[in-house]
Order: C-alpha cells, then structure tokens, then sequence
C-alpha cells in the first residue's frame, strides 16, 4: 500500500467492486497524459471504449492482466472513463468547486503557504515537488536560508514573526503562531491524507509585504 500511495504521489483512489472484496487502486492521469489521451479520441485513432480501457491499464496500480475475469463486465471501461472525468473531462461547475476545495486545504494566510512563498521567491531553483519530497528538518532548514537571502536581497524584508503562547492563555497574540497546530499543518503538507485544516493567520502585513515582493 504504501509503495502503491507513493507511485501515485498520494492521488491514491481506489474502487470497491461491488458483491466481491476485490479492491482495485488507481491514480490519475498527468495533465499530459490527459491531452494524448484526448487528442486520441478527438482524431479518432482510438474509440471512446478503447481509450478508457487503456487509460485504465495505464493507471492502475498493479498488472492489469492478473485481474480476475469473474469481475462485472464493463467495470475496467467505467473505471478508466472516471479516470478521464477526475483527470480534466469534469464540468465547468466540478471544476470551480475543485478549485474552492484546494484553497480550503492550502490556505493563503497559513505559516505553510508563507514558508511556501519564501522559499519559492528566494530559490526558484525548488519546485513544489521538491519542497514535499523534503522532511520537516530539511523544510525548515531552507525556509530560514530563504530568510535571510530575502533579507538581505529585498528592502524591507522582516522575519516571520515567532510568539509562543503563554501556557493558560485563552487569548492568542495577533500575530502569533499556534505551533501545535501549524506542526498540524506541516505534517499535513508532507501527507496527502491528512486532512486537518488550521485556523492560524500570519502578520497581514508581513504576508501582503511578501506578495509585493514577489510581484
């Protein structure tokens, strides 16, 4: 399992197939085996059938021709044309609220997006890959060297501002940080499947500062 969630970069999905046990386990399509697939179809080199069932055989993790040929006829096509709809075939309206579901998991006042933001002005040599391929050590060792390069590159630049909350205290600083939930919010970055959402917010104005920066 954990080498199948790995080869799929934590997009696992997974279908039960119904009246039996059998689990099948399938990632998306990138968005440039999405457009090949597509452009297949479009031009008619391949049908519509033909095209979900290799977008299955793609996809699936596992060897598609050790599967049982006791499985409901037609479930591999299904599998395979839901791949094609989560991969990019989904309506306007999927799309939007899609959008809306991943600016709810990464929100932009959170440290992680500040961090994220840094590190990419400072050394844009780091894709996004690169930072969730790190552990939290190697993250928050480059996000401090990220620091001081945009100290010392960009006028005006001030630290993120670190606060520990007084034990007892209810009240939180204005713009301080709940370590105990960002640590939350890291681990969630670093884990696909780990859904817990933070309420922390940033300084505003060391947020909107960086923005400037970056523009």
């Amino acid at each position: 399992m954990i080498d199948e969630i790995l080869e799929a970069k934590g997009n696992l999905y997974q279908t039960l197939v119904p009246n039996t046990d059998t689990v099948l386990r399938y990632r998306l399509l990138s968005l440039k085996e999405y457009n090949v697939f597509k452009t297949l179809t479009i031009n008619k080199v391949l049908s519509e059938e033909d095209c979900h069932m290799k977008v299955f055989e793609r996809c699936f993790l596992g060897q598609s021709f050790m599967l049982s040929e006791d499985l409901p006829a037609g479930i591999l096509i299904s599998i395979g044309k839901l791949i094609m709809w989560l991969s990019g075939d989904s309506d306007a309206g999927t799309l939007l609220k899609d959008i809306n579901r991943h600016r709810e998991m990464n929100p932009s006042g959170s440290v992680f997006s500040y961090m994220q933001a840094a590190i990419f002005t400072a050394l844009p040599i780091y894709s996004v890959e690169d930072l969730e391929s790190w552990d939290r050590e190697k993250l928050l060792k480059i996000f401090t060297i990220a620091e001081n390069i945009l100290e010392k590159q960009r006028e005006g630049y001030s630290r993120l501002e670190l606060e520990l909350q007084e034990p007892g205290k209810k009240q939180k600083p204005s713009h301080g940080i709940d370590f105990d939930k960002e640590n939350k919010l890291l681990n969630r970055h670093q884990n696909q499947f780990d859904i817990e959402e933070t309420e922390n917010k940033l300084n505003k104005e060391q947020l909107q500062r960086l923005e400037r920066m970056r523009r």
